[in-house]
């Protein structure tokens, strides 16, 4: 893959900051902005960069933060098209938005995703419901009793590999 240009680089870990400074501040309409200015930086197509998925999720979370989940919806979803399949906190936020969002069927994917690539612990400090949803229509892996306890499914396993994976999604791009 090639390699950002150093001014390009530079410029994106400025706006990184800055949008990261933002969100500990709680201004998360600024941080939203910062993002995207960060997004328009990357040469086109922007979704072949590393960066992209990492401003994406900074809005996306700052929608979170502002209970913009129907923006976040979309949000996520560029995000797991821009690379985010297999990430554990993509996969997490998705699935929370599509579970304020009414879409609980997609909200419990998103959620058996983050919880069988990341463990109980991704679910630790968030509300106890998403927690519910997700041990109520998926089993806990083979050979265990329960969820509790469990630390994600190890690299290299074929269940690992079918997470990391997105064959069976079917997502398209919002219209431009």
């Amino acid at each position: 893959m090639a390699e950002l240009s150093p001014e390009i680089s530079e410029a994106i870990d400025v706006m990184a900051d800055r949008g990261n400074t933002l969100m500990d501040e709680e201004a998360f309409d600024e941080a939203i902005a910062v993002f995207r200015e960060g997004i328009e930086l990357l040469p086109v197509p922007k979704e072949n960069w590393e960066p992209y998925l990492w401003f994406l999720c900074g809005v996306g979370d700052a929608q979170w933060f502002t209970e913009d989940h129907k923006g976040g919806q979309d949000t996520w979803r560029d995000a797991l098209l821009g690379g985010g399949i297999g990430n554990v906190f993509v996969h997490l936020r998705r699935g929370q938005v599509m579970f304020e969002l009414g879409r609980e069927a997609e909200a419990a994917d998103e959620l058996r995703r983050a919880l069988l690539l990341g463990g109980v612990d991704i679910l630790d400090g968030e509300d106890p419901k998403y927690y519910d949803l997700v041990t109520s229509v998926a089993e806990p892996p083979d050979g265990c009793e329960s969820w509790d306890g469990w630390e994600g499914v190890a690299p290299g396993t074929p269940v690992h590999d079918w997470l990391m994976e997105g064959s069976e999604y079917e997502l398209t791009p919002k219209p431009e």
